[in-house]
């Protein structure tokens, strides 16, 4: 989850021992994701190669760890020069990552991600996750002031943005 939501717009490429290694933990991804996010998100849970849509690698791809890097080249080959390779074991996770995988992992969801669905709309994207999930966290653990709410969005989401302006 961190690695596909840090690193906005970056193909993330996993090692894994078995196409259905990672399976549960994409669709609980994917199932978090609001409904405009869901329909631009592109995974692979068995990669054998570099898999694109609409002439970009898919966002999550799953390949045979010997075919890492092979698939990995493949698409730097094609032109896209940034990729993420999630570290296995990372040293510090941010706050907003810890509490929308324990999010994604409920059954049906939680009290995140009725927020998330709420509060994004067809022109929230990828990269203003992280942005909710802090406000999300400061509305519900701190209990701010509102105007303190409102300072953290306006932090947040700078200025409006209204269609492709």
């Amino acid at each position: 989850m961190l690695a596909h939501y840090e690193k906005d717009m970056r193909p993330v490429i996993i090692g894994a021992p078995h196409s259905h290694e990672y399976a549960g933990l994409i669709f609980a991804l994917w199932s978090q994701k609001w409904p405009a996010l869901r329909m631009n998100f592109t995974f692979s849970t068995g990669s054998l190669s570099a898999r694109t849509f609409e002439k970009r690698p898919l966002d999550v791809q799953c390949v045979p760890i010997p075919a890492l890097r092979q698939v990995s080249r493949e698409i730097v080959d094609a032109g896209f020069r940034e990729l993420t390779l999630p570290d296995p074991i990372p040293s510090d996770i941010p706050r907003w990552a810890i509490l929308a995988t324990d999010d994604a992992l409920q059954h049906c969801g939680g009290p995140l991600r009725r927020f998330l669905w709420s509060v994004a709309d067809e022109n929230s994207y990828r990269g203003d996750f992280e942005s909710f999930v802090s406000i999300y966290d400061s509305v519900d653990e701190r209990q701010l002031p509102f105007s303190k709410t409102l300072e953290l969005t306006a932090m947040h989401f700078p200025r409006r943005r209204m269609g492709n302006t």
